[in-house]
Parts: structure tokens; sequence; C-alpha cells
């Protein structure tokens, strides 16, 4: 098979600098192929152990996948939206309600002054949500 990578097309020193790059690599993969071989094996391996264990994600918390909404599709009926509204002011007052539990506390710790935060947020998209369904009725 041909290169058909053309390195005279790219004007200015870096093509020199390409040149000199690509003529060296070519050289190493010529003298020793087996190596490189053996090189690029090891290294795809690696990401693969890699990819499946080590750089997972961390798991996203159990609320924030219950208040992330998609746009309905045109066409959904009035009752879905209805139902879509209800469900998000259901998931607001218990909400407010643990808020109101943790801010009625004496003595609030770091996790439980994180967790304000969270739910807040939380409130505020899904007001957001409930909002937006009464501004998509005709």
């Amino acid at each position: 098979m041909k290169n058909t990578f053309n390195l005279s097309r790219l004007h200015g020193p870096i093509s020199s600098q390409l040149g000199a790059i690509a003529y060296r690599f070519r050289q190493l993969l010529t003298q020793h192929p087996k190596g490189s071989l053996a090189l690029m094996s090891t290294v795809l391996i690696i990401s693969l152990i890699l990819c499946f264990t080590v750089l997972r994600h961390p798991e996203v918390p159990h609320l924030s996948a219950s208040v992330s909404f998609k746009h309905k599709p045109p066409g959904v009926s009035q009752m879905g939206g209805a139902l879509t509204a209800a469900s998000a002011l259901s998931q607001v007052l218990l909400l407010q309600s643990e808020l109101n539990g943790k801010l009625s506390a004496k003595h609030i710790s770091s996790k439980d002054s994180a967790r304000i935060g969270e739910i807040t947020r939380q409130i505020k998209i899904l007001q957001s949500k409930i909002l937006s369904d009464e501004k998509d009725k005709p």
C-alpha cells in the first residue's frame, strides 16, 4: 500500500519539521516492526482495561435523574403535560418538606449544608419545568 500523504503541499518551516518526524517514525517502524506492534497492542489493551475499570465516571445522584426533563414532542396530549406537572409539583413538595426538616435542626453540618444547596437547585429546576409546562399550554 502506497503512502498517499504528501508533505510537499504544506508550506513553511512546519512542513520540514513534519517531514523529519515522519521520516524518523517510518524508520523506527521498519527497523522494529515486532516491537512497534507489541507496543501498540499493549497500549490498546491498557486503554481497554482503564476504560472499563479506573476511568469510569461516578454514578449520578438518584434525585438528579428524576429532575432532568426533556422537551416533549409535538402532539403530546395535555393530559400527559398535566401529569408531568403534577409529578414535578409533588417532587417539589417532598423536597420542600426535606428542606424544612434540615433547616429546623439546631446544628447543621457541612453535609447538611451541601444537601440544602442541592435541594434548592432541584426545586428551582422543577419550578422552571412547571412554568415551562404552563407556557406550552394553548
